[in-house]
């Protein structure tokens, strides 16, 4: 049964019939939809084979590409993967580590959590703090609360929730079916699926896959995840999510593509017309077929040819100033602002833009757009930019014709309850993971408890102070739900640790290939490369060229084929030196990955 796709959230919207995808999410809703990600995980142990979208992990541990990949077969260097562990883990986040161990370690830094209530739902973080495995199987965040007395965990999780929901506000936007269509070709192709699931029908779901929320929907705005597709080294800048120097088109279309089921109620009026043109209608002299509301200027309203759409609506800009405006279609439109005609693409044609500019002040604007379709492909878009905003599409700004709809479901922050929110988050040792800067805030929040020294913990466990090593559980202990593997691995890391030795520089590299999942495209020391499960989504426009023409590169003998420059280019800003190669070299930032050019 396919738990995450439109068919299961139309029986949620049965089951819940007021429910509309805004923000948060309705708590009735959000449980069936948490219910729905635990059931996605919980059948996903039964086979390898499920809908791909589902992206759910067998078991609850955390999920590390590399160690999955290359330390659980019994033969594996379990100090080695330990190493790994201790920094994909955070653990010398709170166990400090000295110059010696630390040398052993790259450490991954947790999220920054500055603006997160711009990007994650409320109700998604109430479900998450109380149980990080179950919301999102695979995750690296352990379970920090669930051994405290209910009532305890539930009042910290509230004032948690109402601290991070007042560093910003969730803005909706509905995803675009032109957008989708787009977006599942890129994450296809340009490199998602080297470390996360394929989302095709029947694809294997492969143990070695970053995990991703079982239903996205439920956590993440489109505008939200765009934002942070965009550019996740300013929100994850441990790197191990890169940049892939996405434009924000293919940023907004890979986030309407990964939201494809978010419902959200229509703010645009829609007129519908049927009729054969060869240019635009005046359609004020015609008769609708069907009236409605509409998220967005999706022209793929079923109809294939000779039709007409006529949207109404209203949208925000913040700022007075200039602002251009950009009208595509396949065929003819017309874009109106205020009452007053600005652009028009009219006649019949494949998809064209237009652009022109106009003056606006601050507050809630009209907008106007006319379209037909005559015959062949049909597209609408509407885009602008101006002061503060890159070039997005209008119906990102767009608003109701009333604020009523929508403030009945918006969490209202309660200041005394965030102002607690912030103590718990430094008395629980968040902060020595995350930072969190709130608004007026002269430096982030500071973690007040103290942990014991990596290299002085007293092994073997359990033990107060390595409880988190073998998930016992005890109240004030991280709770990572390791596997046996993983916490022997862990301690056997620790114990090399307090050899007095240094890495070699061949220990460097396989470490940082390792972190960083350089492996899943590239091979060196004959580890690593393109797995057979996932061959097939690293394509190119140029076929007879073979893998070649496809795959990323072998990495053996590459100090001597390129110049240190060069190589601190290609960490720092990605690399296109293979146009025929739809899968692109990312971003991972010379601060994480730069070791690796000596």
């Amino acid at each position: 049964m396919d738990f995450s796709s439109g068919p299961f959230l139309r029986f949620l919207k049965t089951a819940c019939p007021n429910w509309r995808m805004r923000e948060p999410v309705p708590v009735n809703v959000a449980r069936w939809l948490v219910l729905a990600g635990m059931l996605v995980g919980g059948l996903a142990t039964s086979s390898t084979v499920a809908r791909a979208d589902d992206v759910a992990i067998s078991g609850t541990h955390p999920i590390v590409a590399g160690f999955e990949r290359f330390h659980t077969d019994g033969q594996a260097d379990m100090m080695a993967g330990g190493r790994l562990l201790l920094g994909e883990l955070g653990c010398t986040a709170c166990h400090a580590a000295n110059a010696q161990a630390a040398s052993h370690v790259i450490q991954k830094q947790a999220p920054i959590l500055d603006h997160v209530g711009g990007r994650v739902r409320p109700e998604y973080l109430r479900q998450f703090l109380a149980d990080p495995q179950k919301v999102k199987p695979g995750t690296t965040m352990p379970n920090l609360l669930g051994a405290m007395p209910a009532a305890e965990m539930e009042r910290q999780i509230e004032a948690l929730v109402h601290l991070f929901a007042s560093t910003g506000d969730i803005q909706e936007a509905a995803p675009n079916t032109a957008a989708v269509k787009r977006g599942e070709a890129l994450f296809h192709t340009v490199g998602c699926v080297a470390c996360h699931n394929p989302r095709t029908d029947g694809a294997p779901q492969l143990a070695t896959s970053v995990p991703l929320p079982p239903v996205m929907e439920a956590k993440y705005s489109v505008l939200g995840l765009a934002a942070f597709l965009a550019d996740p080294l300013h929100v994850r800048p441990a790197g191990r999510m890169p940049d892939l120097n996405l434009t924000p088109e293919e940023s907004r279309d890979l986030a309407c593509y990964l939201l494809r089921d978010l419902e959200i109620e229509g703010t645009l009026e829609f007129a519908y017309y049927e009729g054969s043109w060869q240019t635009l209608p005046d359609f004020r002299r015609l008769t609708s077929k069907s009236k409605g509301l509409a998220t967005s200027f999706d022209v793929n309203v079923g109809a294939k040819d000779h039709f007409g759409l006529v949207f109404d609506g209203l949208f925000r800009v913040a700022r007075a100033g200039t602002y251009r405006f950009y009208l595509g279609s396949d065929d003819g439109s017309r874009l109106s602002i205020n009452g007053k005609p600005l652009i028009e693409q009219d006649g019949i044609h494949p998809l064209s833009f237009g652009n022109q500019t106009i003056e606006l002040q601050a507050g809630v604007q009209e907008i106007r757009v006319e379209y037909f379709e005559q015959g062949g492909e049909q597209e609408l878009r509407v885009e602008f930019e101006g002061p503060d905003i890159k070039r997005m599409s209008v119906e990102f700004a767009l608003v109701p014709s009333s604020d009523e709809a929508a403030s009945d479901e918006r969490l209202v922050v309660d200041a005394k309850l965030a102002a607690e929110g912030a103590r718990i988050f430094s008395s629980l040792g968040c902060a020595s993971c995350h930072q969190l800067q709130t608004a007026g805030a002269s430096k982030p929040l500071v973690a007040q408890r103290t942990a014991k020294p990596l290299v002085s913990l007293k092994l073997p466990a359990p033990n107060p102070e390595t409880d988190c090593l073998t998930n016992v559980g005890r109240q004030g202990t991280p709770n990572y739900g390791l596997t046996a593997n993983q916490s022997q691995s862990l301690f056997a890391a620790i114990k090399g640790l307090r050899m007095p030795n240094a890495p070699s520089e061949s220990d460097v590299v396989a470490q940082t290939l390792t972190a960083f999942n350089c492996r899943s495209c590239h091979v060196r020391d004959k580890l690593g490369g393109v797995e057979a499960a996932r061959n097939a989504s690293f394509q190119s426009n140029q076929p007879e060229m073979g893998d070649e023409g496809r795959i990323p590169p072998p990495l053996d003998g590459v100090g001597a084929k390129l110049q240190a420059a060069w190589l601190r280019h290609v960490f720092n800003n990605g690399a296109k030196d293979r146009p025929y190669m739809f899968t692109r070299m990312p971003r991972f930032g010379e601060p994480n990955v730069g070791q690796l050019v000596t």
